[in-house]
């Protein structure tokens, strides 16, 4: 089984797919999953990319990214490229720079947001993947951005903002162009409740349990005496 379908799946996704949508789920396939699109958008976005250091050299440069890789999306591959070496200091640096190069590029936060959760730091990645809604200008971003918030929810266990997170991503998911996938927010939404089931469940045979010992101590106390 590959253990990357979505890069075999879906290779023509748009250029700011990365770590997007999946239509699975799990806890050891995120990581892989990121790594899968990461790589995906750090090839889309090179229609000039060059496969050894001697090509560098004949890339085209244009700062408005027309005729050929602009500032922007150099610092993206710079930041694409230490990510998939697992450099996240590096990555992350590479990012910030291009949040601060342009910072109403949504594109620029989510990529951010990826690699400071890689790097364990998920309340800065919060921050990142918030910005990233707020400029998503396009329906594909924003489906991604309220994909990874709700994850990273559960990944918290704060599973009540976490349902909310999901059912927020239903509507967005299902617009033209975005590619993405509601029926993962459903299977996610269901897991959760229950899971909130058994827990519910579980402390109530807990608390039955703490009654019987205390009902069993005084019971002993009583005959003691």
């Amino acid at each position: 089984m590959n253990a990357y379908p979505a890069c075999v799946e879906y290779p023509n996704r748009p250029l700011a797919w990365w770590a997007g949508d999946r239509p699975w789920y799990g806890p050891s396939v995120t990581r892989s999953r990121s790594a899968c699109h990461l790589g995906i958008a750090a090839l889309a976005a090179n229609v000039l990319a060059f496969s050894n250091p001697a090509e560098a050299e004949e890339v085209r440069k244009d700062p408005q990214g027309i005729r050929g890789i602009s500032p922007y999306w150099e610092v993206i591959k710079e930041g694409d490229n230490a990510y998939l070496a697992r450099d996240f200091v590096a990555a992350i640096a590479a990012f910030q720079k291009a949040v601060t190069m342009v910072p109403q590029n949504a594109l620029g936060h989510y990529r951010l947001g990826q690699a400071l959760l890689a790097s364990g730091a998920p309340a800065e990645a919060e921050l990142a993947y918030q910005a990233a809604l707020r400029f998503a200008a396009d329906p594909a971003m924003k489906a991604k951005a309220l994909f990874v918030l709700a994850d990273l929810r559960e990944r918290q266990r704060d599973l009540t903002a976490a349902i909310e997170g999901w059912t927020a991503y239903v509507g967005p998911a299902k617009q033209k162009g975005a590619n993405g996938y509601p029926a993962t927010a459903t299977a996610r939404n269901a897991a959760i409740t229950r899971w909130q089931m058994v827990q519910a469940d579980s402390a109530k045979v807990k608390e039955r349990i703490a009654a019987r010992i205390a009902e069993a101590d005084k019971s002993l106390q009583q005959s003691s005496k």
